[in-house]
């Protein structure tokens, strides 16, 4: 599967999933009666492996503002991307953390979906998942 169709499937997933969730009235999810707000931003997040690496991708969504999720540590990650207004280019590199193991298992860091309301597309590729997370502030971290 190519990390479009993986996105696009996710992202389908993750819709339906809401839908279904505010439909019920869910937990976490606004309900009618709450004036149904939505995230001012609402990621997909996914760790695709590219070449030789024989890995699963994975997948986790981002909400901010306000904050939610299936990310590991969704503020960590909505506080470190709003420090470089949702441009995840800027965001810096984790400092005084062990050094990654030098495995090539090569990853593809991909996001898609909207920052404040603006479409949100970023793909970069790194050596692992471990310098896909420190490359990242951890936001590729889970």
């Amino acid at each position: 599967m190519n990390v479009r169709s993986f996105l696009r499937s996710r992202t389908a997933v993750v819709a339906a999933t809401a839908a279904t969730a505010f439909a019920l009235g869910a937990g976490g999810v606004a309900s009618a009666a709450d004036d149904a707000t939505t995230a001012a931003s609402s990621l997909v997040l996914g760790l695709i492996p590219v070449e030789n690496n024989p890995g699963q991708p994975s997948s986790v969504t981002l909400e901010c503002d306000p904050v939610g999720g299936t990310h590991p540590t969704p503020k960590e990650a909505c506080a470190a991307l709003t420090e470089v207004g949702g441009d995840f280019a800027k965001l810096p590199n984790v400092s005084g953390v062990p050094a990654c193991p030098t495995t090539y298992a090569p990853v593809e860091a991909v996001a898609e979906g909207t920052w404040n309301g603006t479409p949100v597309s970023y793909k970069e590729i790194f050596t692992n998942t471990c310098f896909a997370a420190i490359g990242t502030n951890n936001v590729f971290k889970f």
